[in-house]
């Protein structure tokens, strides 16, 4: 090749080089270890204080995390034991998976160590994401621990087997322990564990268990009472489906498709704002790298045979919401702001539920594509769902997330970097112009008519509820069985409540109109009341 060709072969390969750079996912490699363990060692429960619950999802949750960023991913690797529901659950997965042992952990680190270190030689920057659901323990030496099939990970083994061993660009370690203390502990391990305030949380984190770790972040849950909390419904652990929920891309509030540790944390904390019962509450603690307070946890950007499904809350999709497959397993729950953009991440190849409280639709197969939720054709039946009404039914993301719960709560953590160029449109833009337009009736006569309208719908749900009552409690006292009985008992529950609010309702709204009846017709109000 003359001098000549080979100075313009060089400069065509420059010019593709420079409209066509490295993606993400090629300059940033991720790499993902997920392990789940169910029970507590038989070494390690001898010698606990209490005796060990063994868990019934952790196993799930690992299943569902490892689905998840194994799309994205360059390698991940699953541990945990499958028992005979979950293997049901994840047939593709029982081949991928490994016992979460010591020796397996040690395994899986050289692995993702060597692939790691070759990113390095060929300038790239890896990633690690660890996730761990399962028991908290304490050995017998008193340390806090998170436990594996044979034996467990303590503070000094989880620092020096695992987070030293990776040359990661950042590390990110989710955790999802049954006691508070294996992560969040007294430095006196024979102290009795105290639970720790936020504030303090933050200083045990930065001071004590990530000073080492410039380069790893941490997003830690345990509940009040020191048990990971798992639901039926979700079939897995509360946190880790509040998480993945965000990280699907419920938390993407700037809308960038990149989750970072502000988005993130804000995201479960609207998630569980609500939540009456504090026994079932996580807490969470959440920790960016102090290398930088905007890394990335994940690009969804990045992920392969998904399509995206995406609006903007307004008219039906203000209330909350959940997409889930055909065998009802949960993928995701929104509870958006009014005018918040939502744009979700999902499986492609597989059919999908779109679920609202009036009724569901189904998402097409389309890998690669976008979906918009104005398109849905919302079916009103809706299948029958036996859940049980409890404080996380009525409590969990009752709360709406969006830019504005993302700047309320980013603005009082100091420790959180909130992300740029946050869009911060009017909510105004996304209601109908006659809203914007109409101007509130000024007579009494038009006001107190509206009252009485009122009073008469809410008169009309309440007799409505109450028939429903009297079916349930009908239903409830013809059967012997368990199940449907408790199914009856809960519907009855959720009838009662809605005809108590709803008779309560009706009480209030006809007595504002009685009194108003009482004024001269021809009476106005005040602007300043009723608006311009």
């Amino acid at each position: 090749m003359t001098s000549g060709l080979r100075t313009s072969a060089l400069v065509s390969l420059a010019t593709i080089a420079l409209h066509h750079p490295a993606t993400a996912a090629e300059s940033r490699p991720l790499y993902a270890l997920v392990i789940g363990n169910n029970e507590v060692p038989p070494s390690i429960a001898a010698t606990a204080s209490e005796p060990a619950v063994t868990l019934r999802y952790a196993d799930d949750d690992a299943g569902y995390v490892y689905t998840f960023v194994r799309q994205m991913s360059r390698r991940a690797l699953l541990l945990t034991t499958f028992d005979s529901d979950s293997q049901r659950r994840f047939p593709d997965l029982v081949a991928d998976a490994r016992p979460a042992t010591s020796a397996e952990v040690d395994r899986a680190i050289a692995t993702l160590r060597e692939a790691m270190e070759s990113d390095w030689t060929h300038g790239r920057e890896p990633v690690a994401l660890i996730f761990y659901s399962g028991h908290g323990v304490r050995n017998a030496d008193g340390s806090a621990a998170l436990a594996l099939e044979d034996s467990s990970l303590d503070q000094r083994q989880l620092y020096d087997r695992v987070l030293a061993k990776l040359p990661a660009k950042f590390t990110h370690v989710l955790v999802d322990a049954c006691h508070a203390e294996a992560v969040v502990r007294p430095r006196d391990v024979d102290a009795r564990a105290e639970r720790l305030n936020e504030a303090d949380e933050r200083v045990y984190l930065q001071d004590w268990t990530l000073a080492r770790f410039p380069q790893v972040g941490a997003i830690l849950a345990s509940t009040g009472e020191t048990q990971s909390f798992e639901w039926e419904p979700y079939h897995g652990g509360v946190f880790a489906h509040e998480v993945l929920s965000g990280l699907r891309g419920g938390a993407d509030v700037n809308g960038d498709g990149r989750i970072e540790y502000s988005e993130l944390a804000a995201f479960l904390a609207a998630a569980n704002q609500r939540v009456a019962d504090p026994r079932l509450r996580p807490a969470v603690v959440v920790q960016a790298p102090r290398a930088d307070g905007r890394a990335t946890i994940v690009d969804l950007n990045d992920l392969r045979a998904h399509f995206r499904l995406t609006g903007r809350a307004s008219a039906g999709w203000t209330a909350p919401f959940f997409v889930e497959t055909d065998t009802g397993l949960r993928l995701a729950d929104i509870h958006a702001e009014m005018g918040s953009k939502i744009a979700l991440s999902l499986p492609a190849g597989t059919r999908l539920h779109v679920v609202r409280s009036d009724g569901e639709a189904v998402l097409p197969e389309s890998e690669g594509k976008t979906i918009s939720l104005d398109t849905l054709a919302i079916r009103r039946e809706r299948l029958a769902r036996d859940f049980t009404a409890s404080s996380l039914q009525s409590g969990l993301f009752a709360t709406s997330y969006g830019a504005g719960f993302y700047e309320g709560y980013v603005g009082q953590r100091v420790d959180l970097v909130p992300v740029p160029d946050l869009a911060t449109e009017s909510v105004s833009a996304s209601l109908p112009a006659d809203l914007l337009t109409s101007k509130p009736p000024r007579s009494r006569r038009t006001v107190r008519r509206a009252f009485v309208a009122g009073a008469c719908l809410a008169a009309a749900v309440a007799g409505i509820a109450g028939a429903f009552m009297l079916y349930e409690r009908h239903e409830y006292q013809s059967t012997d069985l368990e199940r449907p009985a408790t199914a009856a008992r809960s519907r009855f529950d959720t009838d009662a409540t809605i005809a108590g609010i709803s008779g309560g309702v009706a009480a209030a709204l006809g007595l504002t109109g009685t009194l108003l009846y009482a004024l001269p017709n021809g009476a106005r109000i005040d602007s300043s009341v009723a608006g311009n």
